[in-house]
């Protein structure tokens, strides 16, 4: 089964609104400069809660524009709002318990009588509702869950590799998985989808499953990486992030036991990535050999063609003057 593809950049239009950096110099570096302390600002912030939202607002928005944005300012931004989360102790596991916090919420609501919900909206009380705890999820959770590589994030995000609300394409409430009062037809993706998608995004060394370009979410995506945390969660496998010789396990840093323990698991990633490397470089060669191929087995066809038409027409210019 083929699920919609659901890929964190498309919420950069919206996200990023009032984010754009003026183009004349002069005015750009002042808004740079007004980002960085922006960042400082919050750093600063006593109260957790708030320092995580506010940090992860500028990850998101400047997150989502760090493949493609030739400034390197503006990546600059990025870092420091990123380095300053991810030393915030539970700075994944805050997206976790708002999450689950939200969906306690909703299921609530879901069980309380329509007169009880009634005298809390007359009372001006916040009744909430499940496109809520869907928007935090799919605008706000997983978006900056994907730009925090650590050991928190990982295990946030193998969490959620195993929800399976939403893989039937129902909601938390029964209902399909897409917005009534919305003008697209396509379901919202799942918690499981959005957890593929954010640890995919996290650099981890060998992943289990390699997405194309432009490929979309399939279950065969979602069981590779949800195997590759349970053999973690099981000690038969460490990780690491691409460029970092600092061995995980489910925990955290692994120890050298958990790293022994899981070194044949760690020799078959390798093997398996090296083969993967080779037989795309064989298959690359192997089409630059068939198209010489196919060039050098069509010249003397190309040369016979040429020749019966020079024979072709010495005979029709022949023919026309014994005709004379």
């Amino acid at each position: 089964m083929k699920i919609r593809i659901f890929t964190f950049a498309l919420l950069a239009c919206e996200l990023a609104s009032g984010m754009f950096a003026p183009t004349k110099p002069e005015e750009a570096t002042a808004w740079y400069q007004k980002m960085e302390n922006g960042v400082k600002k919050w750093m600063n912030e006593e109260n957790t809660e708030v320092k995580i939202e506010n940090l992860s607002d500028f990850v998101v928005k400047f997150g989502l524009q760090i493949p493609t944005h030739p400034d390197p300012r503006w990546h600059q931004v990025h870092k420091h709002a990123q380095a300053a989360l991810l030393v915030i102790p539970g700075h994944a596991k805050y997206f976790q318990d708002k999450i689950e916090t939200l969906r306690a919420e909703v299921l609530t609501t879901e069980k309380t009588p329509v007169a009880e919900l009634e005298e809390m909206q007359n009372a001006g009380q916040r009744i909430p509702h499940v496109s809520e705890y869907e928007d935090y999820c799919s605008m706000t959770a997983f978006p900056t869950l994907a730009q925090l590589p650590s050991a928190e994030t990982v295990a946030v995000l193998g969490f959620y590799l195993n929800d399976p609300v939403g893989l039937d394409g129902k909601n938390l409430t029964g209902n399909p998985m897409q917005d009534k009062d919305s003008d697209d037809p396509s379901p919202r993706p799942c918690n499981a989808m959005m957890a593929v998608r954010a640890v995919d995004n996290l650099g981890i060394e060998h992943p289990p499953y390699i997405f194309g370009p432009k490929e979309a979410m399939t279950d065969q995506a979602i069981d590779a990486w949800k195997n590759w945390w349970s053999e973690i969660k099981a000690g038969k496998r460490t990780y690491r992030f691409t460029g970092s010789n600092i061995e995980y396990g489910p925990d955290g840093p692994a120890s050298p036991e958990q790293i022994e323990k899981a070194r044949a698991t760690r020799e078959r990633d390798e093997k398996r990535a090296t083969g993967h490397a080779r037989r795309t470089d064989k298959e690359a060669d192997d089409g630059k050999e068939s198209e010489t191929k196919e060039r050098s087995g069509s010249l003397p066809l190309l040369i016979t063609a040429t020749l019966a038409v020079l024979v072709s027409l010495l005979w029709y210019v022949r023919r026309k003057k014994s005709a004379a």
